[in-house]
């Protein structure tokens, strides 16, 4: 990921993951990098007259297809509409007790914790993390991990936030002790205390 500083005019470049040897780094200069593959292609030639060859761009068929649905599909759901909307999902699915399998899927036939899921996995595939999504994403991952007693899932999701905002921001921002302890996280048991009520 990144950034600039005004304050300091510094610019700083962290990675989200391990960077092997020989491994190739790049930045993005595009306007939208949710765009299709054509999209992308196109702005890139028509602003800098460059044809890009990042392994994105390479896929060809089905696999450029694929990539192509997961970047518009994190498009849409970066939008605030959108991110209001599965929030909304998400807590009426919590108050309605958190319960797993179908008995949960909206009118849609979506479960709130399998939608996240799903937008976790095109956000890695693709390897774009949208700033203003990927942390309440895994908020809602630890959450509603947190509720079912999963320990395993409450690590990895609260690990991931801790790498994203290591990256972006240089501080893991607590994801770090959510990790080591999901017992102590909120919400963990939650459903199990709902029903001694």
């Amino acid at each position: 990921m990144h950034s600039f500083d005004t304050a300091t005019l510094t610019h700083v470049l962290r990675a989200v993951h391990a960077i092997r040897a020989g491994e190739e780094v790049t930045i993005s200069y595009l306007n939208d990098e949710l765009g299709t593959c054509d999209a992308r292609q196109k702005e890139l030639c028509r602003r800098y007259l460059f044809k890009c060859k990042c392994k994105s761009c390479q896929l060809t068929g089905e696999a450029r297809m694929v990539s192509d649905i997961a970047r518009m599909t994190i498009a849409e759901s970066a939008q605030t509409a959108h991110i209001l909307q599965d929030e909304a999902a998400f807590r009426v699915w919590l108050a309605k007790g958190a319960m797993p399998g179908p008995s949960a899927h909206d009118a849609n036939g979506l479960h709130p914790l399998e939608t996240a899921e799903q937008l976790w996995r095109a956000m890695e595939q693709e390897g774009c993390y949208v700033p203003l999504l990927w942390e309440l994403l895994l908020q809602r991952l630890v959450r509603g991990f947190a509720t079912q007693e999963n320990e395993q899932a409450v690590r990895h999701y609260a690990r991931k936030a801790a790498e994203l905002r290591m990256a972006h921001s240089g501080e893991d921002g607590g994801w770090l002790a959510v990790a080591e302890n999901p017992r102590k996280t909120e919400g963990w048991a939650w459903r199990s205390e709902r029903r001694k009520v």
